[in-house]
């Protein structure tokens, strides 16, 4: 239980006005409304959803400010005619899965059997989810190149 017990001393050591800018660029949007308010409370009496979203960045700033969520897209080619999907992780400076399922949507990725690239227009869907590069590397994503 260490992870907890660590973002929750670094909660309590922040000062309150770094507490209320944490908790209104979380991508919560009922926390940009109550962060002041939640931004005087100690870990121990705030609610369960604000306590995951210090957890969260607790464990973002042990990896240097980033986020890493992993990506499932997946694809019929029209090239070829078969079922292409990939999994990736992505590291990325927002928090926000929305924003990294809109930017996947938007690219041309390669067919994992014909090898080409698939053509504008063409059907994507992506499944996004966040984790540490650690839980993402131990479920298979392929990890980006140190440095990258």
């Amino acid at each position: 239980m260490r992870g907890p017990l660590d973002a929750e001393n670094w909660w309590n050591s922040l000062v309150e006005s770094d507490r209320a800018l944490l908790l209104y660029h979380s991508g919560v949007p009922e926390f940009q409304v109550v962060a002041v308010n939640f931004s005087r409370r100690l870990f121990s009496g705030l609610p369960d959803i604000a306590k995951d979203v210090v957890g969260r960045t607790y464990e973002l700033n042990k990896q240097g400010g980033v986020y890493w969520f992993g990506v499932t897209v997946s694809f019929n080619c029209p090239l070829c005619g078969k079922d292409s999907l990939e999994k990736a992780a992505i590291g990325s400076p927002t928090g926000n899965p929305q924003e990294i399922n809109s930017f996947i949507l938007h690219q041309k990725i390669f067919c994992q059997h014909c090898n080409q690239l698939s053509p504008k227009g063409t059907d994507l869907h992506a499944d996004v989810h966040q984790g540490t590069y650690e839980e993402l590397k131990t479920l298979g994503y392929l990890m980006p190149a140190p440095g990258e």
